[in-house]
């Protein structure tokens, strides 16, 4: 059972970090394997062993429950008042709830999967840096035009910006600033790992080198948030993690700039095109978070509840927060805000709580990175939106939350 249980958790997590190319299920163009999986899983980690009288239920952990739900709540609000203020009448925002639903369900099949065998968090962690770097990979060798992985690109993970050549996108369907945001997050629990556990020989080499090539996939992304918003990452989890670590922060920037003549060597092409489209990009982000202010404040029930999922739903509004005010109003926000800094300030806690050198509080760090970044990109690009890479935060969330509740800040009670 234990061996069935790991391979369907480590097969899922292949199939959500290589994506399209399992996609198809049942007839359904964009039902992807990972997306069948999960349902099966839950039955079988959670449900299953509960009715056999084998395990118990364990809670959901409180600041998620408080954090996430308060996202959930605000979220209902908002439609029912757009129901009853604008007179919205469609199935499309149920739609959307029940991709919410579908990610809390990622969330807590991963968290009681975890919290079952303390080694499984490791297990996780480490095929997590493993499927970073098959991406990474994937992204390099495509944007040097290897001729196989073209191939492969062009079938199953087609590109959507025609008008961005020579950038990295790898496995998220053609868009360079999704596998900029993934790249951060797996840098983020690299990185951790780096400036928290006392790390010698090989290992030490495995992490620097893992490091040294999402760095360099995230600059041929071209992803200007993301990249920019690499070297405040690195400072913030280098200074969180105390004086003894700042030798580790500055070798990790020495690595960073060493990477950038690298890049200026065999990729000239990145910092062109970086400079190229800085002005347009800009200009036309301004335009549309100008044309979005004026909608949003058009009226008090568009500003409280939004303008939600059934009408407009082509609009692009470049940053998560004007997403969430646009389509969700204020309440919306709130609950995005709470949810996100919420998380945050709590990992944060933990991370100060834990022992010194401990592998949980690598896996803080590594937590507090990953939200950081999303805070951070979230400024111009919708970050949590996109399915594959909601999930894989969702996922990374329940290993933190998981080993959390094994050092006893989360409790078990009966069914």
């Amino acid at each position: 059972m234990a061996v069935k249980a790991k391979f369907l958790v480590y097969f899922y997590l292949l199939a959500l970090g290589w994506g399209p190319i399992l996609q198809g299920m049942m007839g359904l163009a964009t039902f992807r394997i990972d997306e069948a999986l999960i349902p099966i899983m839950a039955i079988i980690y959670v449900l299953l062993p509960v009715l056999l009288g084998k395990n118990l239920l364990p809670t959901v952990p409180k600041p998620f429950g408080y954090t996430w739900g308060t996202y959930l709540i605000l979220t209902f609000l908002a439609m029912l008042g757009q129901s009853l203020t604008l007179g919205h009448k469609s199935w499309i925002p149920l739609v959307y709830l029940a991709r919410v639903f579908y990610v809390t369900m990622v969330f807590y099949t991963i968290y009681v999967f975890i919290r079952r065998k303390e080694r499984y968090a490791r297990d996780v962690m480490d095929l997590f840096v493993i499927i970073s770097l098959g991406i990474s990979l994937v992204g390099i060798l495509q944007w040097f035009g290897v001729a196989p992985v073209r191939d492969v690109i062009l079938k199953y993970y087609p590109r959507i910006t025609t008008f961005a050549p020579h950038v990295a996108t790898s496995t998220f369907g053609g868009n360079p600033t999704i596998l900029g945001t993934f790249l951060l997050i797996s840098i983020s629990y690299v990185f951790a790992q780096l400036v928290v556990l006392h790390n010698k020989g090989k290992q030490w080499l495995v992490l620097y080198g893992s490091l040294a090539i999402l760095m360099f996939c995230l600059f041929l992304t071209v992803a200007k948030m993301a990249i920019l918003s690499l070297p405040a990452l690195l400072s913030f989890l280098g200074v969180l993690a105390g004086k003894k670590r700042i030798g580790t922060l500055f070798l990790a920037l020495f690595s960073l700039a060493v990477i950038l003549d690298l890049v200026n060597v065999f990729t000239p092409r990145v910092f062109t095109r970086f400079s190229i489209s800085w002005d347009v990009s800009v200009e036309g982000r301004v335009l549309v978070w100008g044309n979005l202010k004026e909608q949003i404040f058009a009226g008090a029930p568009t500003l409280l509840f939004g303008y939600g999922f059934q009408e407009r739903t082509g609009v692009i509004t470049e940053n998560q927060y004007f997403y969430e005010l646009y389509h969700k109003g204020i309440l919306g926000l709130l609950g995005y805000t709470f949810f996100l800094f919420g998380n945050l300030w709590y990992f944060l806690w933990l991370f100060l709580q834990a022992a010194k050198e401990s592998y949980e509080r690598a896996i803080y760090l590594g937590t507090c990175g990953m939200l950081v970044a999303i805070a951070m990109v979230g400024f111009t690009y919708t970050t949590i939106q996109p399915e594959r890479l909601t999930e894989w935060v969702f996922v990374m969330l329940a290993v933190a939350y998981a080993s959390a509740a094994r050092h006893n800040f989360v409790h078990w009670r009966s069914l």
